[in-house]
């Protein structure tokens, strides 16, 4: 089963929500949910649940591990993201990589 929402109606929804606003703004032609944006545009404004849920889960845990790291760090620098693949920068400083993944 893979049911089917109204972007529109669902990002007023996710307005009302706990979500950073920010990752709503996101879901449009040149966002990073462009992927959504251009799926409604196909499909009468329609998107699969799963794959909103799954935009909105990646986004909001990709947000709070990058406001972790940048508690650990000076400077965090987001090189690129595709999906659920984050490619961050950090200068080492004096610490390990075993420290940052240990």
């Amino acid at each position: 089963m893979n049911s089917r929402t109204n972007l529109d109606t669902a990002k007023r929804t996710l307005e009302n929500s706990q979500l950073d606003g920010l990752i709503i703004e996101q879901l449009s032609r040149s966002g990073v949910g462009s992927d959504l944006f251009i799926e409604a545009g196909l499909n009468n404004g329609l998107v699969r649940m799963s794959a909103l849920v799954q935009f909105c889960f990646t986004q909001s845990n990709g947000f709070r591990f990058i406001h972790s790291i940048c508690r650990q760090f000076e400077q965090v620098e987001l090189l690129e993201q595709c999906g659920d693949f984050f490619k961050m920068r950090v200068p080492r400083e004096d610490k390990t990589i075993g420290y940052l993944f240990g």
